[in-house]
């Protein structure tokens, strides 16, 4: 597996982290996996993995198709 670096969904001030975590990690592409690391206010970190094969600007095309989905409209992703 390719380990990425500790990613974060940020989002709008009184939307709840831990849901958008969930939808985000439902929705990952088969071989995919993640893992909340820590919640606060607006922020959900998680640490994702991909197919080994991938490449990491491929990691990122994919994630941003994830955060795409009308579910998690108005959260950003940021790397760390």
């Amino acid at each position: 597996m390719y380990q990425l670096p500790q990613v974060a969904l940020v989002g709008p001030a009184g939307a709840a982290p831990e849901l958008a975590a969930i939808r985000f990690i439902a929705l990952l592409p088969g071989g995919w996996e993640a893992r909340l690391t820590g919640c606060d206010a607006d922020t959900a970190r998680l640490r994702v993995s991909a197919p080994a094969a991938t490449a990491p600007t491929e990691a990122m095309t994919v994630l941003g198709g994830v955060l795409a989905d009308p579910a998690l409209q108005d959260w950003q992703l940021t790397t760390s």
